[in-house]
Protein backbone atom coordinates (compact mmCIF):
# COMPACT_ATOMS: atom_id res chain seq x y z
CA UNK A 1 0.00 0.00 0.00
CA UNK A 2 1.50 3.52 -0.52
CA UNK A 3 2.28 6.01 1.67
CA UNK A 4 -0.20 8.11 2.51
CA UNK A 5 2.34 10.66 3.75
CA UNK A 6 4.05 10.67 0.40
CA UNK A 7 1.39 10.24 -1.92
CA UNK A 8 -0.83 13.58 -0.42
CA UNK A 9 0.48 16.90 -1.80
CA UNK A 10 0.25 18.60 1.22
CA UNK A 11 -1.17 22.34 1.21
CA UNK A 12 1.98 24.01 2.84
CA UNK A 13 4.78 22.80 5.07
CA UNK A 14 4.79 20.63 7.98
CA UNK A 15 6.82 18.84 10.31
CA UNK A 16 6.86 15.49 9.64
CA UNK A 17 5.45 14.58 13.00
CA UNK A 18 2.48 16.53 12.47
CA UNK A 19 1.83 14.66 9.01
CA UNK A 20 2.49 11.48 10.49
CA UNK A 21 -0.28 12.18 13.35
CA UNK A 22 -2.48 13.40 10.66
CA UNK A 23 -2.26 10.67 8.56
CA UNK A 24 -2.56 7.70 11.11
CA UNK A 25 -6.03 9.57 11.31
CA UNK A 26 -7.21 9.22 8.15
CA UNK A 27 -9.88 6.79 6.34
CA UNK A 28 -9.36 6.38 2.63
CA UNK A 29 -12.75 6.12 1.11
CA UNK A 30 -13.95 4.83 -2.58
CA UNK A 31 -17.16 5.52 -4.57
CA UNK A 32 -17.50 8.92 -2.94
CA UNK A 33 -21.31 10.29 -3.27
CA UNK A 34 -23.59 10.15 -6.17
CA UNK A 35 -26.74 11.62 -4.79
CA UNK A 36 -27.85 15.12 -2.93
CA UNK A 37 -27.45 14.00 0.64
CA UNK A 38 -27.03 16.23 4.05
CA UNK A 39 -23.01 16.57 4.98
CA UNK A 40 -23.49 14.98 8.23
CA UNK A 41 -21.90 11.72 8.46
CA UNK A 42 -18.47 13.08 6.99
CA UNK A 43 -17.73 16.39 9.56
CA UNK A 44 -14.02 17.15 8.66
CA UNK A 45 -12.02 17.88 5.81
CA UNK A 46 -11.87 15.67 2.48
CA UNK A 47 -8.38 14.97 0.27
CA UNK A 48 -9.39 13.88 -3.17
CA UNK A 49 -6.41 11.32 -4.13
CA UNK A 50 -7.79 10.33 -7.40
CA UNK A 51 -10.53 10.91 -9.87
CA UNK A 52 -12.52 14.19 -10.56
CA UNK A 53 -15.97 15.36 -9.35
CA UNK A 54 -18.19 18.56 -9.70
CA UNK A 55 -19.72 19.17 -6.52
CA UNK A 56 -22.62 21.48 -6.26
CA UNK A 57 -23.66 22.84 -2.95
CA UNK A 58 -27.14 23.97 -1.90
CA UNK A 59 -28.95 24.35 1.52
CA UNK A 60 -32.27 23.30 2.71
CA UNK A 61 -33.86 26.77 2.47
CA UNK A 62 -32.97 27.23 -1.28
CA UNK A 63 -32.88 25.43 -4.59
CA UNK A 64 -29.58 27.45 -5.60
CA UNK A 65 -27.09 25.15 -6.49
CA UNK A 66 -23.57 25.72 -7.24
CA UNK A 67 -21.05 23.50 -8.59
CA UNK A 68 -17.17 23.61 -8.89
CA UNK A 69 -15.08 20.93 -10.05
CA UNK A 70 -12.50 19.50 -8.37
CA UNK A 71 -9.62 16.78 -9.00
CA UNK A 72 -6.43 15.06 -7.71
CA UNK A 73 -4.65 17.21 -5.22
CA UNK A 74 -8.02 19.51 -4.11
CA UNK A 75 -8.78 19.76 -0.28
CA UNK A 76 -12.34 19.99 1.13
CA UNK A 77 -14.64 20.92 4.10
CA UNK A 78 -12.20 23.15 6.06
CA UNK A 79 -13.92 25.79 5.99
CA UNK A 80 -16.83 24.14 6.85
CA UNK A 81 -15.39 22.15 9.29
CA UNK A 82 -17.11 24.06 12.30
CA UNK A 83 -19.92 25.24 10.39
CA UNK A 84 -23.71 24.43 11.98
CA UNK A 85 -25.80 24.77 9.02
CA UNK A 86 -26.50 21.64 7.05
CA UNK A 87 -25.26 21.78 3.61
CA UNK A 88 -26.31 19.39 0.98
CA UNK A 89 -23.97 18.57 -1.59
CA UNK A 90 -24.62 16.83 -5.17
CA UNK A 91 -21.35 14.97 -6.41
CA UNK A 92 -21.52 13.90 -9.81
CA UNK A 93 -17.98 11.85 -10.49
CA UNK A 94 -16.90 12.62 -13.81
CA UNK A 95 -13.48 10.26 -12.88
CA UNK A 96 -13.51 7.50 -10.44
CA UNK A 97 -13.48 9.29 -7.21
CA UNK A 98 -11.02 8.20 -4.16
CA UNK A 99 -10.89 10.54 -1.13
CA UNK A 100 -8.96 10.75 2.10
CA UNK A 101 -11.44 11.62 4.63
CA UNK A 102 -10.18 13.26 8.35
CA UNK A 103 -13.22 13.39 10.57
CA UNK A 104 -13.35 16.42 12.67
CA UNK A 105 -13.50 14.69 16.16
CA UNK A 106 -9.80 13.68 15.28
CA UNK A 107 -8.86 16.79 14.09
CA UNK A 108 -9.64 18.64 16.98
CA UNK A 109 -8.43 15.82 19.45
CA UNK A 110 -4.65 16.67 17.40
CA UNK A 111 -5.07 20.07 17.00
CA UNK A 112 -5.02 20.16 21.04
CA UNK A 113 -1.47 19.22 20.98
CA UNK A 114 -0.19 20.38 17.88
CA UNK A 115 -0.93 23.84 16.69
CA UNK A 116 0.14 23.38 13.13
CA UNK A 117 -3.11 21.50 12.67
CA UNK A 118 -4.40 24.94 12.54
CA UNK A 119 -1.89 25.71 9.80
CA UNK A 120 -3.08 22.73 7.87
CA UNK A 121 -6.28 23.46 8.03
CA UNK A 122 -6.02 26.88 7.36
CA UNK A 123 -4.01 26.19 3.85
CA UNK A 124 -6.33 23.61 3.37
CA UNK A 125 -9.38 25.79 3.12
CA UNK A 126 -7.79 28.75 1.18
CA UNK A 127 -6.26 26.40 -0.97
CA UNK A 128 -9.60 25.68 -2.60
CA UNK A 129 -11.78 28.98 -1.83
CA UNK A 130 -10.86 30.75 -5.67
CA UNK A 131 -12.46 27.86 -7.32
CA UNK A 132 -15.79 27.94 -4.74
CA UNK A 133 -15.37 31.65 -6.21
CA UNK A 134 -15.02 31.27 -9.54
CA UNK A 135 -17.61 29.05 -9.54
CA UNK A 136 -19.83 31.70 -8.53
CA UNK A 137 -19.28 33.99 -10.43
CA UNK A 138 -18.97 31.36 -13.64
CA UNK A 139 -22.67 31.15 -13.06
CA UNK A 140 -23.48 34.85 -14.05
CA UNK A 141 -22.15 34.59 -17.02
CA UNK A 142 -23.85 33.64 -20.19
CA UNK A 143 -24.17 29.85 -21.50
CA UNK A 144 -21.22 29.78 -23.67
CA UNK A 145 -18.65 30.98 -21.17
CA UNK A 146 -20.38 28.70 -18.48
CA UNK A 147 -19.57 25.97 -20.77
CA UNK A 148 -16.43 26.67 -22.04
CA UNK A 149 -15.24 26.90 -18.01
CA UNK A 150 -16.04 23.97 -17.13
CA UNK A 151 -14.93 21.68 -19.95
CA UNK A 152 -11.09 23.45 -19.40
CA UNK A 153 -11.65 23.05 -15.83
CA UNK A 154 -12.48 19.21 -16.49
CA UNK A 155 -9.58 18.91 -18.83
CA UNK A 156 -7.42 20.70 -16.70
CA UNK A 157 -7.56 17.58 -13.82
CA UNK A 158 -7.89 14.95 -16.93
CA UNK A 159 -4.70 12.69 -17.65
CA UNK A 160 -3.97 13.75 -21.58
CA UNK A 161 -2.65 11.26 -23.82
CA UNK A 162 0.61 12.90 -25.42
CA UNK A 163 0.07 14.03 -28.95
CA UNK A 164 -3.48 13.62 -28.94
CA UNK A 165 -6.28 16.62 -28.99
CA UNK A 166 -7.06 17.40 -25.35
CA UNK A 167 -9.95 15.21 -24.49
CA UNK A 168 -12.81 15.51 -21.93
CA UNK A 169 -14.86 12.67 -20.87
CA UNK A 170 -18.13 14.23 -19.53
CA UNK A 171 -21.53 13.71 -20.84
CA UNK A 172 -24.14 16.45 -21.51
CA UNK A 173 -26.24 15.31 -18.94
CA UNK A 174 -23.31 16.16 -16.49
CA UNK A 175 -22.41 18.63 -18.36
CA UNK A 176 -26.04 20.20 -17.68
CA UNK A 177 -25.84 19.40 -14.02
CA UNK A 178 -22.79 21.32 -13.71
CA UNK A 179 -23.43 24.23 -15.56
CA UNK A 180 -26.96 24.41 -14.80
CA UNK A 181 -28.08 25.09 -17.88
CA UNK A 182 -30.70 22.50 -19.78
CA UNK A 183 -30.25 20.02 -21.82
CA UNK A 184 -31.28 21.35 -25.03
CA UNK A 185 -29.68 24.83 -24.15
CA UNK A 186 -26.46 23.16 -23.45
CA UNK A 187 -26.98 21.10 -26.66
CA UNK A 188 -26.91 24.19 -28.69
CA UNK A 189 -24.25 25.19 -26.95
CA UNK A 190 -21.98 22.75 -28.28
CA UNK A 191 -23.46 22.45 -31.57
CA UNK A 192 -21.96 26.46 -31.98
CA UNK A 193 -18.56 25.73 -30.48
CA UNK A 194 -18.26 22.46 -33.09
CA UNK A 195 -19.57 24.80 -36.16
CA UNK A 196 -16.49 27.36 -34.98
CA UNK A 197 -14.33 24.24 -34.57
CA UNK A 198 -13.04 24.75 -31.55
CA UNK A 199 -14.64 21.31 -30.21
CA UNK A 200 -15.67 18.06 -31.44
CA UNK A 201 -18.63 15.85 -29.81
CA UNK A 202 -18.24 12.50 -29.56
CA UNK A 203 -20.26 9.78 -27.19
CA UNK A 204 -18.84 10.14 -23.87
CA UNK A 205 -16.48 12.53 -25.28
CA UNK A 206 -15.35 15.78 -26.12
CA UNK A 207 -12.45 16.98 -27.73
CA UNK A 208 -11.35 20.36 -27.28
CA UNK A 209 -9.63 21.14 -30.94
CA UNK A 210 -8.86 24.52 -29.81
CA UNK A 211 -8.10 25.03 -25.84
CA UNK A 212 -6.24 28.51 -26.55
CA UNK A 213 -8.91 30.25 -28.54
CA UNK A 214 -11.41 28.64 -25.59
CA UNK A 215 -8.97 30.05 -23.03
CA UNK A 216 -8.92 33.03 -24.88
CA UNK A 217 -12.57 33.56 -24.50
CA UNK A 218 -12.48 33.75 -20.67
CA UNK A 219 -10.95 37.04 -20.36
CA UNK A 220 -14.34 38.35 -19.28
CA UNK A 221 -14.04 35.92 -17.08
CA UNK A 222 -10.57 36.52 -15.70
CA UNK A 223 -11.20 40.46 -15.35
CA UNK A 224 -14.13 39.84 -13.17
CA UNK A 225 -11.78 37.58 -10.62
CA UNK A 226 -8.93 39.03 -10.91
CA UNK A 227 -7.01 40.43 -7.55
CA UNK A 228 -6.37 43.76 -9.24
CA UNK A 229 -9.44 44.37 -10.02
Amino acid sequence: MDSLQEVIQWPCELPNATKEAIVLNAMRIQQFGSAAAPNRTMKGVIYIKRGIAAIGLTSEHTNTMNSGIFGTGNWLGGSMINHGSRILANIEQIEPIEVIFFAKDKIDHLANHDPYIYKWLYHASISTQQQWLNAQIVSLHDRETRVIFALLQIAKYTKQVKGSKTAVHASQKQLSMITGISRPRLNEVLKMLEAKEEISVSRGVIHLLEPMRLSEQLRKLESSISNDA
